[in-house]
Parts: C-alpha cells; sequence; structure tokens
C-alpha cells in the first residue's frame, strides 16, 4: 500500500524519515538524503531548509556547520566554504 503521510516511507508500515532525510511526495519507498547546502533537522520531514550565508551542509544534514575562521561562504544553499582570498581574513567563525 502507498504511504498517506508525506515524510514517511512504506515497508509494511509507514516509518518517518530520520533526520537528515526527507520524503516529498506521498507512496515514497524510501527516504532521500537531504541535498548539499540543504538541511533537515527533525523526522518525518517532507521538505528541505536551506543553509545560511555563513553556513553549509554536505548531503543528508541534519545542521549546518558554521564556516571556520580563514573560510567563508557569502550565499545560501552552500555545500562547501571557500578559503579567503590572499590579503583578506575571517577571523570569525560562521
Amino acid at each position: 500500500t502507498a504511504s498517506s503521510i508525506p515524510g514517511a516511507f512504506n515497508r509494511t508500515a509507514c516509518i518517518k524519515c530520520t533526520p537528515g532525510k526527507y520524503s516529498p511526495q506521498k507512496g515514497a519507498s524510501v527516504c532521500l538524503d537531504a541535498p548539499p547546502g540543504t538541511f533537515v533537522p527533525d523526522e518525518g520531514a517532507f521538505g528541505l531548509q536551506s543553509c545560511n550565508a555563513g553556513t553549509f551542509s554536505t548531503g543528508g544534514a541534519s545542521t549546518c556547520a558554521s564556516c571556520q575562521a580563514g573560510t567563508y561562504s557569502d550565499a545560501a544553499d552552500t555545500s562547501i566554504c571557500t578559503p579567503c582570498p590572499l590579503g583578506t581574513y575571517s577571523g570569525s567563525i560562521g
């Protein structure tokens, strides 16, 4: 039978997707990893949240991590932090 609960997938019963994974449609048979630059903080999610500027995530993340000192990300949905160019610095995290 198909799942009628977004955020769950079907085996013998509907099971909530774990943090870092989501199910965007009814009737899903698997949960999908959150793509890089996004995160899914809660179980049973059917949508994604974007990482803010100053943070990043890799695939399947339940949170975004802050960019370390010496790196930056000036846009949302970032999967990596960029090293500061020559002649510049970033002394704070995030």
